[in-house]
């Protein structure tokens, strides 16, 4: 359980892209460790919201345990999503990371409680559908329309300028599509 849990993180971490990139892909099911438990959810088909997600535990907190807990749909924006008990964002093509705050059972009746963690997620979906990946197909595409035009005008320098560009393009296609 703990190799999982850190070979999650590892992989989340690993391909994380720029602070600004965000990744979810419509119709992926994701999932993972959630403190000491586990979390599983997908994305809907048209990629507004997550669905379906699912901690389940025992997840153990300060004087208090959760034993599961369930959201049918939590509105995605920005690129994440919050309902004030579980939030979370797409780092990378195939990784979910958030943050819990979910009541739970305590351990003394008397008082009330909240668990609270970190989770990771992934998903084995393919990352074609996802908005980021759509847009670097299509700039790769302009800039192979463009490199097609600078070999007609014969123009060395165009040419070289196009060629740069054609290979930025494709870099990003890999980093947001594979």
């Amino acid at each position: 359980m703990v190799a999982s849990a850190l070979a999650s993180a590892a992989l989340i971490l690993g391909l994380a892209a720029s602070p600004a990139a965000a990744f979810h892909i419509p119709g992926a099911g994701y999932s993972g460790n959630a403190g000491n438990g586990t979390i599983s959810f997908s994305v809907s088909s048209d990629g507004s919201s997550v669905t379906n997600l699912t901690l389940q535990g025992p997840i153990d907190g300060p004087g208090c345990t959760l034993s599961s807990a369930h959201y049918d749909r939590i509105p995605i924006a920005n690129n994440s999503f919050d309902n004030g008990e579980v939030s979370g964002n797409f780092p990378n093509p195939r990784g979910a990371y958030g943050h819990f705050n979910v009541p739970g059972i305590p351990d003394n009746l008397l008082s009330s409680c909240r668990v609270t963690g970190t989770w990771s997620a992934i998903t084995s979906a393919s990352p074609n559908g996802s908005a980021e990946c759509k847009a670097a197909q299509a700039q790769v595409k302009k800039a192979k329309r463009a490199l097609a035009k600078a070999k007609r005008s014969g123009n060395q320098t165009k040419i070289k300028r196009a060629r740069k560009k054609w290979g930025q393009a494709r870099s990003l296609r890999e980093k947001y599509c594979i």
